[in-house]
């Protein structure tokens, strides 16, 4: 009776075990999906923001020096290669 009482605890333990492996692989992918998104969608957050940026510096900008489109599209242009070379050492920086 003893020894099977001891198979069965054992064999509880190892069905125990397994549900808590089955579980982790089973939220491993979705922690992964997560992680994928948040990051693209940071990457898109700040796309914006640093181009928003570089567009108000050119408002500014032109309301200083009174050059009406020049600043803003002088933003607009230095602002996407600006945020486009941030973003990409973002992603060389974890991968």
């Amino acid at each position: 009776m003893r020894r099977r009482e001891r198979k069965s605890c054992a064999m509880q333990q190892q069905d125990g075990q397994q549900k808590k492996q089955d579980e982790k692989k089973k939220y491993e992918e979705l922690r992964k999906l997560v992680w994928a998104a948040s990051f693209f969608c940071g990457l898109g957050i700040y796309l914006a923001v640093t181009v928003g940026v570089c567009i108000w510096l050119g408002d500014h900008f032109d309301q200083y020096f009174q050059t009406a489109p020049a600043g803003r599209m002088a933003g607009i242009i230095l602002g996407f290669p600006i945020a486009i070379y941030s973003i990409y050492k973002k992603i060389r920086q974890e991968w």
